[in-house]
């Protein structure tokens, strides 16, 4: 079994300062930064999975709702897999993303998971177990 916690933070979803300051730190950029989208890195992984030859071993990633559930649903898609979501886990959204949060459409925010609740913002941890479509 394979189970990958990628890097993911968005670089899009942060202030200049905090990219500024994750690229220049190259442990955070190494295992923080998940590119514009906070996919790249997942992305590369599922190319990788999805080539492997012969039967492919069982394989689960940890990933934040705060990327889009429909976006992440596509980028495993495309790529000839079918996600599970296996398990979904309430946690605390980073602070640095609460101005994002803020500002998103209420539908934004339902495709993210984000709930205000007890005075701060939250997301899903989502645990997405990958098969082939049968």
């Amino acid at each position: 079994m394979i189970a990958f916690n990628p890097p993911q933070l968005p670089e899009d979803d942060v202030d200049v300062l905090t990219r500024f300051a994750m690229k220049s730190d190259p442990v955070k950029h190494r295992f923080r930064n998940g590119g514009p989208t906070g996919l790249d890195v997942v992305e590369s992984f599922l190319d990788w999975y999805a080539n492997l030859p012969g039967v492919q071993p069982p394989a689960v990633l940890l990933l934040s709702s705060f990327l889009n559930r429909r976006m992440i649903d596509c980028v495993i898609r495309i790529r000839g897999l079918q996600p599970e979501v296996i398990a979904a886990t309430r946690v605390p959204l980073r602070m640095l993303f609460w101005e994002k949060a803020a500002l998103l459409s209420s539908l934004e925010r339902e495709e993210r998971s984000l709930a205000f609740d007890g005075g701060q913002w939250t997301k899903e941890l989502l645990t997405v177990r990958l098969q082939r479509p049968v």
